[in-house]
């Protein structure tokens, strides 16, 4: 049984804080991020653990055939993102866009090669995600997560901040997860319990190795709810936080036909769009959560997630999309509006966002039949 704390203990990382020297030298600077190849899921079924290695790796493939099933995404790159942007806001940076192929080695050379433009890198890996029966259990499960950051100086390739993160979903859960229950509706509750695994790990590194002042204001916690199940976009307002969510998971799960959104875009402000002409999309509707509502759209070249809560009548929707084949290389979606008197319609406005920076004008629209 000491098959999963063995293997997520293999990449644990030495604590190097901050130093306030370091703080100072940052304005003007770039900051970069890097992403990485897909790591591989570990999904424990009741008796793999006992057979040892053996049991590992048949735990490892189950793991892959999971991720495939389900399409379940490793949180890490949203975290550097979404850090990232705080960083550069807090420390009067810019941010450089991400690398175009994912990295398959860690070592400092190998990152910083990938990013030969920056200043600084914010390397943030997923060094272990897993499900795991208890073991006094062996029909109800929880979620591991562990990730490690890194703040890289490029030019003395220095690691200036460092710190190692696991946390394990359902572990104080009165009532935790079946299987079943956990792949539920396209593994929709496991992707939560990743997401707050993430959310997690996000908290600590901004409060304690990168040392935020902003990132007090966003934190998670698992409530024992009957159920046990959290949605994580009822942990705060559609911000940061709730970013992370979409970003991190195929969010949209029950569509409520009734429901229908378009969104229009003008004209891509880029200098070399892959599509620079304006369109119109439509999405699937997800009102099963209300307030909270998500919106999904998932084609064989694009995906996007986006999802807000109503709060008095207005909603602030908030979300990323990317193409299949680069999913490193993210958009955000902003809009804002209102309902009308009897809440059939919702009218909004902002645009999509590249590297913070506006790239397309937008509107939604999203009306009940």
């Amino acid at each position: 049984m000491l098959a999963l704390p063995m293997l997520l203990a293999a990449c644990v990382a030495q604590k190097i804080e901050m130093q306030q020297q370091s703080l100072g030298q940052m304005s003007g600077k770039r900051l970069a991020v890097v992403a990485y190849e897909l790591p591989t899921f570990v999904d424990f079924k009741a008796g793999n653990a006992v057979f040892g290695i053996i049991g590992v790796l048949a735990a490892q493939e189950q793991g892959k055939a999971l991720v495939r099933q389900y399409h379940v995404e490793d949180p890490a790159f949203a975290m550097a993102d979404l850090l990232a942007r705080r960083m550069a806001q807090e420390r009067g940076m810019s941010i450089l866009p991400p690398p175009a192929v994912p990295l398959g080695k860690d070592d400092i050379g190998s990152v910083v090669t990938a990013q030969p433009e920056a200043d600084y890198i914010l390397d943030i890996k997923t060094t272990g995600w897993a499900t795991m029966y208890f073991a006094s259990d062996w029909t109800h499960y929880k979620v591991d997560y562990s990730a490690r950051l890194r703040l890289i100086d490029s030019r003395s390739k220095q690691v200036l901040a460092q710190q190692a993160c696991r946390s394990v979903q359902s572990e104080n859960d009165p009532h935790p997860p079946s299987k079943d229950e956990l792949l539920a509706h396209n593994a929709s509750l496991l992707k939560q319990r990743l997401v707050l695994g993430a959310a997690d790990c996000m908290n600590g590194f901004a409060n304690d190795a990168l040392k935020l002042a902003a990132a007090s204001q966003q934190t998670y916690t698992l409530p024992a709810d009957a159920a046990g199940k959290l949605d994580p976009a009822l942990a705060g307002e559609p911000d940061d936080g709730l970013l992370l969510a979409i970003a991190s998971s195929d969010a949209v799960h029950v569509t409520d036909k009734s429901w229908s959104a378009v969104m229009s875009c003008g004209a891509s402000n880029a200098a070399h769009p892959s599509q620079p002409s304006p369109f119109t999309r439509n999405y699937d509707v997800d009102v099963s959560r209300y307030p909270v509502i998500r919106l999904h759209r998932r084609s064989t070249t694009v995906t996007e997630n986006i999802a807000g809560r109503v709060i008095n009548g207005r909603m602030a929707l908030r979300g990323t999309g990317y193409r299949v084949e680069n999913p490193a290389n993210r958009w955000s979606v902003r809009l804002d509006g209102a309902f009308n008197g009897d809440g059939s319609t919702w009218e909004g406005s902002g645009g999509l966002l590249v590297r913070n920076s506006l790239d397309r004008a937008c509107t939604m629209s999203m009306k009940k039949s």
